[in-house]
């Protein structure tokens, strides 16, 4: 019993030190980062990436300094290597969205929400941007029943509102269409 009290301790005060170690490296590729030396922040979250592969931060840590060098496609395959290393994570993926924003590449945007609300069917941030991405390809009917899904869940005059209203883009949409083949 003592001897499997002395190394479970041993390996809690272990794992321990490897994560306050960890997050030590993290906060000063951060401090570089801040001072304005991007080089050697990249150098050491790339070192923390290959040491520490299960973690997340610093993922996202590299990827935010390519973006703010916009430096799009490098972060995408940081962003990638994250989701190869840690699986399909929310929080990953919501950083794939924003990066796509960013860069203007909205057509990326939809199987990467899609895969989000395939983990987590209730996230309404995921919901609307998927329901305004669909609006800016207009395509009614899947906006018709993004915002369905969103009402299920957030029933306020804003939202009943917004969903009169691609019910009303939906239908001037066939009416153009009918008038159109009308016309022909």
């Amino acid at each position: 019993y003592d001897v499997k009290t002395a190394v479970a301790s041993w390996m809690a005060r272990r794992a321990e030190r490897k994560s306050e170690e960890y997050l030590e490296l993290l906060e000063k590729a951060r401090h570089y980062d801040l001072r304005g030396d991007r080089d050697k922040a990249i150098e050491h979250l790339d070192r923390l990436s290959r040491r520490n592969p299960g973690r997340e931060e610093t993922y996202i840590a590299l990827s935010d300094i390519y973006v703010s060098m916009e430096d799009y496609d490098k972060a995408r395959d940081t962003l990638n290597l994250a989701e190869t290393s840690l699986g399909k994570v929310e929080s990953v993926l919501f950083k794939k969205v924003k990066l796509n924003i960013k860069a203007r590449d909205y057509a990326r945007n939809e199987p990467i929400l899609k895969d989000i609300l395939r983990l987590n069917e209730s996230s309404l941030d995921a919901l609307r941007m998927l329901r305004d991405l669909y609006i800016w390809k207009k395509d009614w009917d899947g906006a018709y029943d993004t915002e369905k899904k969103i009402k299920r869940y957030v029933k306020t005059d804003e939202e009943s509102r917004r969903l009169i209203g691609i019910r009303y883009q939906k239908a001037f949409a066939l009416f153009n269409d009918q008038f159109n083949l009308n016309a022909e």
